[in-house]
């Protein structure tokens, strides 16, 4: 997995996460991201919809329950994607993890991307601008 990649990834997810009141940032994808509280997390923000998940996950079991729910979230919202696993992402898997965040990305960007700078103008706030929204589909299909 390319590193620049995984910044653009990590980037747009804490992006999101600072648009929540006493959120905690992520530093490591494969290992933040698995018991499906952060990406539970990023859904309220960009969908507006609150998850149940099991706050904080410590068995296998409760981190499967918790991505279930993410998966099924996407599913009923018929959100294009690859088809994902709980257990690749509660396994820590890279890929599935990006194409989880890609496939919100994606979905969501009208919401997400843009917010007002400091100084009152618009700019966009989403790292996966950089790999630009025109290449979402080839994204996908590559990761």
């Amino acid at each position: 997995m390319d590193s620049n990649q995984c910044k653009v990834y990590l980037g747009w997810v804490n992006s999101q996460l600072r648009k929540k009141k006493d959120q905690n940032l992520i530093k490591d994808m494969g290992v933040d991201m698995a018991d499906g509280t952060i990406l539970a997390a990023v859904i309220e923000v960009v969908a507006g919809k609150k998850l149940e998940v099991i706050p904080a996950p410590s068995q296998h079991d409760e981190k499967l329950t918790n991505v279930n729910q993410v998966l099924r979230f996407m599913k009923s919202s018929r959100i294009p994607m690859h088809p994902i696993s709980a257990e690749e992402i509660v396994s820590g898997d890279l890929r599935s993890i990006m194409r989880l965040i890609l496939a919100l990305a994606a979905r969501y960007r009208p919401n997400t991307v843009r917010q007002t700078s400091r100084h009152g103008g618009k700019k966009s706030s989403s790292p996966l601008s950089v790999v630009g929204y025109a290449q979402v589909d080839s994204l996908l299909k590559s990761l």
